[in-house]
């Protein structure tokens, strides 16, 4: 684990190891964020401090590469809680595209995707499956429960709201 400093803000970097990664071990992150091992002062110090890295896995296609999605899958389903403890000014990799958007792109891996083509127009788009809007509510809910326990004021719990529904409004949920 690394720490960045940032804005008078403890920055942390977890970067799964590619072993992790393959097996689709998440026991060492619990171990450091598991908000219940943890003090409640430690859980607000982390608050919107954590960065996500993955070795190995070439940063364009962090949210795209098969065995991250999943092992985030695998993450999200043990540990909601990255819409409280995800830094959400640091691309997960390069600053461009979903990279920008880290609770989007770690949404979009939890959900189901289908492209559909259009015979008599040829237009295609992309269909995204309920997880994605069930990923936003779940980062909002956990943003009320985990600044209530650990007191943030309303005004930063709503700010955070605000900062999350900014995620998901690049023309998905919109």
């Amino acid at each position: 684990m690394k720490k960045i400093h940032k804005h008078k803000q403890e920055q942390v970097l977890y970067t799964f190891r590619y072993d992790q990664i393959v097996a689709g071990d998440v026991r060492e992150f619990l171990e450091k964020f598991d908000p219940f091992r943890l003090s409640n002062s430690r859980v607000r110090e982390l608050y919107g401090n954590l960065v996500l890295g993955f070795e190995g896995v070439e940063n364009s296609a962090v949210f795209t590469h098969p065995e991250v999605r999943v092992i985030l899958r695998r993450l999200h389903a043990i540990w909601p809680w990255s819409g409280f403890f995800l830094d959400l000014e640091n691309p997960v990799g390069p600053s461009k595209s979903i990279n920008n958007y880290p609770l989007l792109g770690l949404g979009l891996s939890l959900s189901d995707m289908w492209i559909c083509q259009w015979a008599k127009t040829n237009e295609a788009r992309i269909k995204v499956g309920p997880q994605l809007q069930q990923y936003r509510n779940t980062c909002l809910d956990v943003v009320n429960r985990l600044g209530k326990k650990t007191g943030l004021s309303a005004e930063v719990i709503q700010a955070r709201h605000l900062a999350i529904d900014k995620q998901f409004q690049h023309g998905i949920l919109a």
